[in-house]
C-alpha cells in the first residue's frame, strides 16, 4: 500500500470515527433535557462517562456487569427509557472524547476485521438515512435531542441502527483493549458472569414472590416450573434464555480456568442454568444441550479428561437433560416443538418473499416486523400479523438483503476465524458464543439490547485475546 492510499484510509476512518462520535453525543443529549430521565439516571450517565475517559478498561467492566440490568436500573430509579442504551452511549461518549483529546485516532491500523466492520456499519447506517430522509427535519431533531431514548414510534429504524453500530463499535474498541491488555478477557468474562447472576437473581426473587403470592406454594411449585415460563429483568423470554444460555458457559468456563474461587464460579453457572430452565426456552436450552454434547465428545476424543472424570461428568450431565427432554418435548403441551418448527419456517418463507423483491439491501433496517403484513402467508398471518423473524440470520436478511447479511457474517467470521492459541479465555468465550448463535436458528435475541451487547462484548474477546490476530495488528 502506497503513502497516498495509507492516508485516504486514515483520513477516511477519522471522518467515520469522527461522525460517530457526534452521533453518540447527540443521541445522549435526552439525559440532560429530558424530564423523565433528569435525576439519577443522568448521574450514572455522567459517572460512566467520567470513568470510561479515564479509565476506558474499568468503563467496559462496568458496562459487562450494568448492561442486563438496565430495566431494573430504570425500575429502581423510577424512569422509563432505554437504560442499557444510555450507559452504551455513555461510554461510547467518554472513550471517543478521550480518544480526541489524547490524538489516539491520529495512527489507526486497519485489520481485516477492522474493514468488515465498517463496511456493515455503513450499509446499515445508509440503509437508515435512506428511511428517514423524507421526516422533516424539525421533527427529526426534537426526536433524537429529547426522545431517543424514552420512544422508538415512528423512528425505529434509528434505534435498530445504533443497536447494531454500537454492537459492532463494542467488538472493535473491546477487542483492541484485550489485546493490549491480555489480563482484561478473563476481568471481562467475570463481570459477564456477575451481570448474568444478578439477573438471574432477579429473576428467582420475581418466581419466589409469585410462588408465596398464591398461597400455596408447595401446591403450585410444580405448575411453576414446569408449565410457566419466568423472566423478570426483560419481557423477551426466548432472549432471555440465549443471554442465560450464553453466560452459563462463560461462568464454567472461568471455574475451570480460575484457581481463585474455582467453587463459586461453578456455582454461578449453576444459578444460570437455573434461570436458563425458567426461561422455558426450546431453543436455547436445546442450543444448550448441543454445545454440551460436542464439549463432551471434544474432551473424549482428546483424552483431555480421565474416563472416570468423564463418566461422572456425563452421569451428572444426564440428570438434567433426562428432564429436559422430559419438560419440554413430553409434558409442555401449549406449544408443541412441530409447530414452533412450522412458525419459523414460514417466518423463513417470509424473508425469502422480501428477498425475492429486495434482494440487494432488503426492506430496510428495523422495517422486518412493518413489512411481514405484507409477505407473510395467509397461514402465518392468523398467528402473527406483525412481528419480527424469529430467526437473527433471516432478521438480518430481510431487512439489509444479501449485502447486508454477508458483510455481518464476515464480521462474525472474522471475529471467530482466529479462535487459536492457550489463552484461557477463548475455550469458554467460544461455548458461548456457540449457544447464543445456535439460538439465531430460533429467535432473535440481537433485538434486545440487554442482550446484545453482552453479546458483542464476549464476542470481542476471541480475536481480542487470539495470537494470530495480535501478530497480524502488529505486522
Amino acid at each position: 500500500m502506497n503513502t497516498l492510499d495509507g492516508r485516504a484510509i486514515r483520513l477516511t476512518t477519522q471522518f467515520l470515527i469522527f461522525i460517530f462520535t457526534g452521533v453518540v453525543i447527540l443521541l445522549l443529549q435526552p439525559v440532560f433535557v429530558s424530564n423523565a430521565i433528569f435525576g439519577w439516571m443522568t448521574a450514572i450517565a455522567i459517572g460512566v462517562a467520567v470513568i470510561s475517559y479515564f479509565r476506558p478498561h474499568n468503563g467496559l467492566l462496568i458496562l459487562a456487569a450494568l448492561v442486563p440490568l438496565g430495566p431494573t436500573l430504570g425500575t429502581v430509579l423510577g424512569v422509563r427509557i432505554r437504560e442499557s442504551e444510555a450507559i452504551v452511549l455513555a461510554f461510547f461518549a467518554g472513550v471517543l472524547l478521550r480518544g480526541w483529546a489524547l490524538h489516539q485516532f491520529r495512527d489507526v491500523r486497519l485489520t481485516k476485521l477492522h474493514a468488515a466492520a465498517i463496511l456493515f456499519g455503513s450499509i446499515v447506517v445508509v440503509s437508515c438515512l435512506a428511511q428517514i430522509r423524507n421526516f422533516e427535519a424539525g421533527e427529526l431533531g426534537v426526536y433524537v435531542t429529547h426522545r431517543y431514548l424514552t420512544s422508538i414510534r415512528g423512528f425505529s429504524m434509528i434505534f435498530n441502527a445504533m443497536l447494531l453500530v454500537e454492537g459492532v463499535a463494542l467488538v472493535l474498541y473491546a477487542a483492541h483493549h484485550c489485546r493490549t491488555r491480555p489480563w482484561l478477557a478473563l476481568r471481562l468474562m467475570r463481570m459477564l458472569v456477575i451481570g448474568g447472576v444478578a439477573a438471574a437473581a432477579i429473576n428467582f426473587w420475581f418466581f419466589v414472590h409469585e410462588l408465596i403470592e398464591t398461597g400455596a406454594p408447595l401446591a403450585w411449585l410444580t405448575e411453576f416450573l414446569v408449565n410457566r415460563r419466568w423472566s423478570a429483568h426483560i419481557g423477551d423470554l426466548n432472549a432471555a434464555g440465549s443471554f442465560f444460555a450464553m453466560v452459563m458457559f462463560v461462568a464454567l468456563g472461568v471455574a475451570v480456568t480460575s484457581a481463585r474461587f474455582r467453587w463459586a464460579w461453578g456455582f454461578a453457572g449453576f444459578v444460570l442454568s437455573v434461570a436458563l430452565w425458567l426461561t422455558s426456552s426450546r431453543t436455547a436450552i436445546t442450543a444448550a444441550l448441543i454445545v454440551t454434547a460436542y464439549w463432551i465428545a471434544k474432551m473424549a476424543f482428546e483424552r483431555s479428561v480421565s474416563p472416570r472424570r468423564l463418566g461422572i461428568i456425563v452421569l451428572a450431565l444426564s440428570v438434567p437433560i433426562a428432564a429436559f427432554a422430559a419438560q419440554y418435548f413430553l409434558v409442555r403441551s401449549n406449544a408443541t416443538p412441530s409447530r414452533a418448527v412450522n412458525i419459523r419456517w414460514m417466518f423463513l418463507e417470509t424473508t425469502a418473499r422480501m428477498l425475492a423483491e429486495h434482494p440487494v439491501f432488503g426492506v430496510g433496517i428495523g422495517q422486518y416486523a412493518r413489512w411481514s403484513t405484507h409477505y407473510s402467508s395467509p397461514e402465518l398471518l392468523k398467528i402473527y400479523v406483525r412481528e419480527n423473524a424469529h430467526n437473527n440470520f433471516a432478521q438480518i436478511a430481510g431487512e439489509l438483503g444479501v449485502v447486508g447479511l454477508a458483510s455481518f457474517i464476515a464480521v462474525l467470521a472474522l471475529c471467530l476465524w482466529p479462535a487459536r492459541g492457550g489463552h484461557p479465555a477463548i475455550a469458554p468465550a467460544l461455548a458461548g458464543l456457540a449457544a447464543f448463535i445456535v439460538t439465531w436458528l430460533g429467535g432473535h435475541p440481537l433485538l434486545v439490547p440487554e442482550v446484545a451487547y453482552p453479546f458483542w462484548l464476549t464476542l470481542a474477546i476471541v480475536p481480542g485475546v487470539a495470537s494470530d490476530l495480535s501478530a497480524d495488528a502488529h505486522a
